[in-house]
């Protein structure tokens, strides 16, 4: 099946700047220094991330279409809703320990 790359990418590129803002946020309530610096470092990482994909979309000039399976497409599909829901059901209150299990799974997911 043909996908289209250039839409995954901006996906990534949305995701990336509402994780950054996630991550800051995390940072602005942090109970430590420790933690506040930990969640400051994420925020830049994501920001970086953001700029790589956005960099990628900007060079590709809109033709990143490529033959997927269904099961890529899927996965991938999943994947971005799950992240998506996840930034969405995001709380402010959560504590550090929540924080960091979220942190964790955005991490491990994005990989």
């Amino acid at each position: 099946m043909n996908f289209d790359g250039k839409q995954i990418l901006s996906t990534f590129v949305k995701m990336e700047e509402d994780i950054e803002r996630y991550y800051a946020n995390f940072a602005k309530n942090a109970p430590d220094e420790k933690s506040k610096a930990l969640f400051t470092r994420l925020a830049k990482e994501e920001k970086n991330h953001f700029e790589m994909y956005n960099s990628l979309m900007k060079e590709s000039g809109g033709e990143m279409n490529r033959e997927f399976s269904d099961e890529e497409i899927e996965y991938t599909k999943s994947l971005i809703d799950e992240n998506l829901k996840e930034i969405h059901d995001f709380n402010t209150k959560l504590g550090l320990k929540d924080s960091l299990e979220i942190a964790e799974k955005m991490e491990k997911d994005g990989i």
